[in-house]
């Protein structure tokens, strides 16, 4: 390459060295013109757009990656809701409480997890063992068959109970449970079989009090609310043992048989016992109503006072007897008493104030009269004392007037000198009415015998009962 001698001033030119100085043929020759350019003035424009993508797309990857990092932590925020308890897990190990209804901060996934556990058990819905102890396992709410009921029973098609007094039964119940301690509950039963070992053990629970029970008191309608009481508190106690966490809630035993091809007997029996429980219920009415109408608030004790004074004089305790005699006298008389070291003192009423007042009056009519026929006898004899002639006079007179005002007197008038002779006959009126007077005496007295008998009866059978409920 030759030199260019037209060049402008100013401009350098640069040639390559010869081929006879390198010994080989130029290939390429580089021109520079002008002032020397900074390595950024010579990068060329495609170059440049590549160093600016890649510095925004440097940016666009930081926000994202700091947008991931708060998501990745704000997904460890979670909500636990209502009915329900929460269980924060670090991989896969529970850690702290549980987590009530709310926001709940927790470790992020992977490491981390929330177990949400409903506390309610199948939203709390009422479960039954309406089939495992039941005749008809088809259809457990049908009614039992009352003819054509099979003589023998196979276990494999009928459920059923043996009690304790070796007689098979039919039992029907409903229950409820929760997860007391939903952790434990998580940690210990699969929440697939949960439910199958609530009713093994309650299965389990039902043959083991059942067989405490007779028949009778199975069938009686008193009892179920303390059997369903006992099954839930044998059931819970084994759920205990298991550290299972849940809690039975509520068990009741809804529904009782006896075996269907004897039903109709049960249900006879059960009939007599009703009616029997009524009668004795309208009983006690009847006898606590005649103690009010007799004796008021002081019944039971005069009852108790005079069942104790009986015993006193069976036993030849005379002290014993006056005493407690003197206590019925003053509670009779309204007195406070002290009875078992309590004082008593009830408001007496009733027929007892009536007789009372009755014989208080008697008793001042008696006084009385006997008074007035004492005064009487004392004039009499100081009379006698002064001038006993007139006063024999006198009282043979009265004597005879007296004798002759009765009704059975028939005054007959003979002429003097005569000698009647008598055939003395009573008169037909006055033996009728002598004898209607007799008999009407006679009725009296048998019915006044007949009533205190049946006082005596009727006190001495509440007296042996209410011995027999206080023994």
């Amino acid at each position: 390459m030759t030199e260019n001698d037209g060049a402008s001033p100013g401009t350098s030119t640069s040639t390559a060295p010869s081929a006879t100085e390198s010994g080989r043929d130029a290939s390429l020759v580089l021109e520079r013109q002008g002032e020397t350019r900074g390595d950024s003035a010579m990068m060329d424009p495609a170059n440049q757009s590549l160093a600016d993508a890649l510095r925004i797309m440097y940016r666009l990857v930081l926000v994202v990656m700091v947008v991931l990092a708060v998501v990745f932590l704000g997904s460890g925020f979670r909500t636990v809701g209502e009915g329900e308890v929460g269980i924060s897990l670090l991989f896969g190990e529970p850690m702290g409480d549980e987590r009530q209804p709310g926001a709940v901060i927790g470790f992020p996934m992977p490491m981390g997890e929330l177990v949400r556990v409903e506390r309610e058990a199948n939203g709390g819905a009422e479960m039954r063992v309406d089939t495992h102890f039941w005749p008809n396992r088809r259809d457990p709410d049908a009614e039992p068959v009352r003819s054509g009921a099979p003589q023998s029973l196979d276990p494999l098609q009928i459920g059923s109970l043996i009690t304790s007094d070796i007689n098979l039964a039919h039992l029907q119940l409903s229950f409820n449970y929760r997860r007391e301690d939903a952790k434990r509950a998580v940690e210990t039963i699969s929440r697939d079989h949960e439910e199958n070992l609530v009713r093994s053990v309650l299965h389990r629970a039902i043959v083991h009090e059942v067989a405490g029970e007779t028949i009778d008191g199975l069938l009686r309608t008193t009892s179920k609310r303390d059997l369903s009481d006992r099954i839930r508190e044998h059931a819970q106690a084994k759920l205990d043992d298991l550290g299972s966490g849940l809690e039975l809630t509520q068990v009741n035993v809804y529904r009782t048989n006896a075996p269907f091809a004897l039903l109709q007997t049960f249900q006879l029996v059960q009939l007599t016992r009703s009616d029997s429980a009524e009668r004795e219920t309208a009983a006690r009415s009847l006898r606590s109503q005649r103690l009010t109408d007799t004796a008021g608030e002081a019944a039971e004790p005069l009852l108790d006072r005079i069942a104790a004074y009986e015993v006193a004089l069976a036993g030849g305790d005379p002290e014993e007897a006056d005493q407690l005699l003197r206590q019925i006298d003053r509670l009779l008389a309204g007195d406070p008493v002290e009875i078992d070291g309590e004082i008593v003192n009830p408001d007496v009423s009733g027929e007892v104030t009536r007789l009372i007042a009755n014989a208080e009056n008697l008793r001042v009519t008696l006084r009385e009269s006997e008074r007035g026929r004492l005064e009487l006898y004392e004039a009499m004899l100081e009379q006698y004392r002064r001038a006993p002639g007139p006063m024999i006079a006198q009282s043979w007179s009265q004597s005879w007037r007296e004798f002759m005002d009765k009704d059975f007197v028939q005054v007959m008038r003979v002429p003097p000198g005569s000698q009647p002779v008598l055939r003395l006959n009573t008169h037909p009126e006055l033996a009728a009415q002598a004898e209607r007077n007799a008999k009407r005496a006679q009725a009296q007295e048998a019915a006044s015998e007949r009533e205190s008998a049946a006082e005596r009866a009727r006190f001495e059978q509440e007296t042996g009962r209410q011995r027999g409920e206080d023994g």
